[in-house]
């Protein structure tokens, strides 16, 4: 926004204002070790890119056979492309599709998975990444937008690589972000110490209302007296 909107001469003070626009709880309090459940939220389109979270499942379900993974949210263009690609990988029985859920629902999904996956193409702030680090969930996700920001990779996040090249080169990056988590769930010490850092990443982080507020009240001081 600083870059694309705002004329500023050199050395003018900014700070960026938190976007944390809801807290949620820890969905799980006392996480065994990390259970091959997958779960991502959000809308079924082209930005998501949700045909390459069955690309990858594919190839978890391949080694793990219990593995599971919910895709929640409302149709927005590919859900009769992501039931057809279920179908052709024959996961019919590992895939859910629940259609679109509001914060319980979200949050009893989350109780029984240890991962996010998100494989969005490009995003703004990504709030289902944040939801999802709160609750206590390791996103596997791809570095675009705000997220490349906030999450780090090996450190409270696993990031998937894009692909540069073809479908060989497609096919290297999905094949490393399975075996990655696959990793993590044969390591519960790793996947638990990635789980850690993801729930105190937003530990104490204010409100976007909160921190709008504060901005106002350091640029006008006089504001908190007039409202008084």
């Amino acid at each position: 926004t600083l870059r694309a909107r705002l004329d500023l001469p050199p050395g003018v003070p900014t700070r960026i204002v938190s976007y944390l626009t809801e807290r949620w709880p820890v969905a799980r309090e006392a996480q065994p070790d990390p259970a091959p459940h997958l779960v991502f939220w959000g809308r079924l389109a082209a930005q998501k890119n949700p045909l390459r979270l069955i690309a990858i499942f594919v190839r978890v379900h391949a080694r793990r056979p219990d593995a599971r993974l919910t895709v929640i949210g409302p149709d927005g263009g590919l859900e009769g492309a992501l039931r057809a690609e279920i179908a052709r990988r024959g996961l019919e029985d590992a895939v859910t599709l629940t259609g679109p859920l509001g914060r319980e629902g979200i949050l009893e999904h989350a109780a029984r998975a240890s991962f996010q996956l998100q494989t969005s193409r490009y995003e703004g702030m990504a709030l289902s990444v944040m939801e999802a680090m709160q609750m206590g969930l390791v996103p596997v996700v791809t570095p675009v937008g705000e997220i490349a920001r906030y999450t780090h990779d090996g450190r409270d996040a696993v990031w998937i690589d894009a692909p540069e090249g073809g479908d060989a080169d497609a096919e290297q990056a999905d094949d490393r972000a399975a075996a990655r988590i696959l990793d993590l769930i044969e390591a519960p010490a790793d996947w638990r110490r990635l789980r850690e850092e993801a729930l105190t990443r937003w530990t104490g982080a204010p409100l976007y209302a909160e921190d709008i507020l504060a901005a106002i009240r350091d640029v006008v001081p006089a504001a908190d007296e007039e409202a008084a």
